[in-house]
């Protein structure tokens, strides 16, 4: 965009600043412009390797670990070649281990143990043995040396506890927090001593400080007495798979960017001490420059409905001209989900309107609602729908079959949701709670997706913290009503000692809390601005009506998430016993697992029910990615607010929802909700183009008509629901 604007602005000066940066590739991609370098003022550091490391530490493994080193090694090699196009030779180099290049360097080093000349050999750009080495690395420096903290860098939020777990167990008397000679503070955003004064401060003059951090330590923080860094050479990225839609947390082999911050970190006051646990064989031959860039590893929705909104050309041939270019498959599958959440429409289906994605291919003839009262038809839908069970099914293994062409415009949806500044599923769930009156809770839900959400758990208390979240649920089996229940508690509260007192009872970030209400007052004004609410004030009364309903509130998150949705099926043993159910997304996307700190973790269906989520997320540890928040939801809801229904050919009792989520009903109920349905997209239309605020007055048209929507998705009774502890 930049690019495409200086040759028609010559007064314009584009300055771009980072410590990290590639800075030679961003001056090509601007004609070669200058670039200036401007070095702080730093300390020597000294800067060890593995093989430094375990000459100076005479580190041992037994020979088992070593095995099983190389086991993981080989194991992990073969992910990689299952996931890429390489070839079996090109796939073989990848292991720098079986390279005649790193052989000849492992021959030609000395005063090494035949046990240090196997560890290196046997450790690769995803296994090494990460705790045991650390700790003992910190060991040998506290023995070895009298002054000076300790900043130890590892990848994620398990390896702080397993590093912290090990010193505990290594020197208890030594690593006692109260009364040990060293203190260690574990480092991370979800972690309370994150936000411990004395971590910054000088060490007591008998006590020593050891820092287990995440890369947060590398840019957004300084702890000025760090004298030694420990670096363990791996960082957590974010990898978005577009084939199952889903991203991937995972820990890779860092940058030299990254290394030589981290080395940096060492240098601040004094001179310095880096322990880089790699082979210099790596970090000269395997290792990149700079991190792959985020354009390559995150979702597109924001990029591409901003590109739709500047009127900047099809998608595809506007990205292949970024500094780096997305796939092809990314761009596709991006273009897919945001026709599926109705902010995109094809161009070539002239008559298509906002309505063509709630369609229903039928032989059965519609009601005309323009023809009845909508008291009548209100009653009607009421009796039929209540009267004829609808029900679940299960769901089809026919996968979605969506064009991936790029010819779409923005629908009057979409030109809202690239107006806000948050998620596009975040956006809509903000227009959904000011329509329905359900405002607060919303925001709160929104605030803490978009930004984080308020709970801190110190290590040692994760199961009572994991009782205090299925407390604030309510039994509502949602993570996001949690959300809603902490701000509705917190703001209830008229001492800040009752506000102190609630925090630490529920393991709650005060400061975060704080943050999530401001961030829900910003989006109060961003649909006060857009005249979706009459006050720029979450508590506005109007927008608040249906505030607490509870029903309510799952079919707005699933009006919002949709298609992130997944099937929860119940397994019993033969003597009928309980067991874990088999969590399932669309059947391109495969299975999936709820995460541990989810309310809805030990859920036990009796029958199949469907839950919508926000985050999904493959981690390290795990087969199936991991679903972080959901919330279970009724039928209706996902019958009113999914996307096509289409009629069995062979039976007309039997319905299918974009291809896979299969219910049975009577075909006269079905299209009485379809044209419900179409009144809704006709009143959402009319707000999308001209946005005002909701009026439930009953003897207005569009009151009478969000009062029946709201009566018949509240109305159905909760999914047949428990959680137990598992057999």
């Amino acid at each position: 965009m930049l690019k495409r604007i200086a040759p028609l602005r010559p007064d314009l000066r584009i300055v771009l600043m980072s410590a990290t940066i590639n800075a030679d590739k961003f001056a090509e991609y601007f004609d070669n412009c200058p670039k200036f370098e401007i070095p702080g003022r730093t300390f020597p550091v000294k800067t060890y390797y593995l093989e430094d490391v375990l000459r100076e530490t005479k580190f041992w493994l037994p020979n088992s670990a070593i095995t099983a080193l190389c086991r993981d090694q080989s194991r992990s090699l073969k992910q990689r070649l299952l996931k890429s196009n390489l070839s079996k030779k090109e796939a073989r180099i990848l292991s720098y281990g079986k390279s005649p290049e790193f052989n000849k360097w492992l021959h030609s080093l000395t005063g090494l143990s035949s046990n240090a000349i196997e560890i290196l050999r046997s450790v690769g750009e995803d296994t090494y043995p990460k705790t045991d080495l650390i700790a003992h690395s910190v060991e040998h420096i506290l023995q070895n040396t009298q002054s000076g903290a300790i900043l130890v860098f590892v990848p994620g939020l398990v390896d702080i506890k397993d590093v912290f777990r090990c010193l505990r167990e290594l020197n208890p008397r030594r690593y006692d927090n109260r009364y040990g000679s060293v203190r260690i503070y574990p480092l991370h955003s979800r972690i309370p001593t994150s936000r411990d004064r004395s971590l910054f401060e000088p060490s007591p003059k008998n006590q020593r400080k050891v820092v287990i951090a995440t890369n947060i330590a590398e840019t957004s923080i300084t702890i000025q007495d760090v004298v030694y860094v420990i670096d363990c050479g791996r960082i957590k990225v974010t990898d978005y798979d577009p084939r199952q839609n889903t991203s991937t947390l995972t820990a890779i082999l860092v940058s030299k960017a990254n290394a030589a911050q981290r080395s940096g970190r060492a240098g601040r006051v004094q001179p310095g001490i880096c322990y880089h646990l790699f082979p210099s064989y790596v970090y000269n031959n395997v290792m990149s420059d700079f991190l792959q860039p985020e354009m390559l590893r995150v979702r597109l929705e924001d990029v591409i409905l901003r590109i739709k909104l500047l009127s900047l050309g099809r998608v595809k041939s506007f990205l292949t001209n970024c500094l780096d270019s997305p796939s092809e498959d990314a761009i596709s599958k991006t273009l897919i989900f945001l026709r599926q959440i109705q902010a995109l429409k094809l161009i070539e289906s002239e008559t298509t309107n906002f309505n063509t994605s709630h369609s229903i291919k039928s032989r059965g003839q519609s009601h005309k609602v323009n023809r009845k009262s909508l008291r009548e038809f209100s009653e009607a839908i009421k009796k039929d729908v209540n009267a004829s069970g609808i029900n679940i099914l299960g769901s089809s293994c026919i996968h979605l079959d969506s064009t991936d062409e790029d010819d779409d415009e923005l629908t009057p949806l979409g030109v809202h949701l690239a107006n806000f500044p948050l998620d596009p599923q975040c956006a809509k769930l903000l227009i959904f709670g000011a329509l329905f009156g359900c405002l607060e809770p919303i925001l709160a839900v929104a605030s803490c997706l978009t930004f984080r959400d308020p709970f801190e758990v110190p290590l040692e208390k994760q199961q009572e913290a994991d009782r205090c979240r299925k407390e604030l649920s309510q039994n509502s089996f949602s993570d996001h009503w949690v959300f809603a229940t902490v701000i509705q508690s917190y703001n209830g509260l008229n001492s800040q000692i009752e506000r102190n007192q609630f925090c630490q009872r529920y393991f709650l970030n005060e400061r975060t809390i704080k943050d999530i209400i401001r961030l829900m007052n910003d989006y109060a004004q961003l649909l006060y601005e857009r005249r979706y609410i009459a006050t720029p004030k979450p508590d506005d009364s109007n927008a608040n009506c249906n505030q607490w309903n509870i029903n309510l509130f799952r079919a707005i998150m699933c009006a919002a998430l949709y298609p992130n949705i997944v099937k929860v099926d119940p397994r019993f043993t033969k003597e009928g016993k309980p067991k874990t159910p088999v969590i399932m997304s669309c059947p391109s996307e495969g299975r999936a697992n709820i995460h541990p700190s989810s309310v809805n973790s030990k859920i036990q269906p009796t029958e199949p029910i469907w839950m919508v989520y926000f985050t999904k997320t493959k981690l390290e540890s795990g087969s199936y990615p991991s679903i972080f928040d959901s919330t279970v939801i009724s039928l209706r809801p996902l019958l009113f607010f999914s996307g096509n229904i289409e009629i069995s050919k062979n039976d007309t009792s039997l319905f299918t929802i974009d291809q896979w989520i299969k219910f049975s009903g009577e075909l006269k109920v079905v299209n009485l909700l379809k044209d419900l349905r179409k009144c809704m997209d006709g009143l959402l239309e009319q707000k999308f183009k001209s946005p005002s605020v909701a009026n439930w007055d009953s003897t207005n048209k569009e009151g009478r008509l969000l009062q029946t929507i709201v009566d018949l998705l509240t109305s159905e009774p909760p999914p047949a629901v428990q959680v137990e502890k598992l057999s």
